[in-house]
């Protein structure tokens, strides 16, 4: 293996300590992000999930009794993510995951409408 593989991948784990996210640090070194998974599971490291600062406090809050809506409003939040936070629901990309490991996916607008659209056009006209 040549020399500036192994400095890439000392230099990829320490950035990762530092950074928390493979695909971010393999961005900066330029390194291929599949390479860099590749790289952090032969190391036993992974990426670190992003937290939002003010969930702690949030969490804090509820646990005093405080309701929902204010909680949310006091660490600058959207009430459906407070939901979401009480809940358990991980959210990735357009899938929310529910704590009971239900899964719902949320198709973009375009695709909503014109599947209701070709429903109410199947043919008849509309008055």
């Amino acid at each position: 293996m040549s020399l500036l593989i192994l400095w890439l991948r000392e230099r990829f784990r320490a950035r990762l300590d530092v950074v928390g996210s493979v695909t971010v640090v393999a961005r900066e070194l330029g390194v291929n992000r599949n390479t860099a998974f590749g790289w952090a599971r032969k190391a036993g490291l992974r990426s670190q999930r992003w937290r939002h600062p003010g969930r702690d406090e949030y969490e804090r809050l509820r646990a005093i009794g405080v309701a929902r809506r204010v909680a949310a409003r006091q660490v600058g939040v959207n009430e459906r993510t407070a939901k979401d936070w009480d809940w358990g629901v991980k959210k990735s990309g357009t899938t929310r995951t529910y704590a009971d490991g239900r899964r719902a996916e949320r198709r973009a607008i375009g695709e909503r409408l014109s599947s209701v659209a070709a429903s109410r056009h199947d043919g008849h006209r509309m008055a």
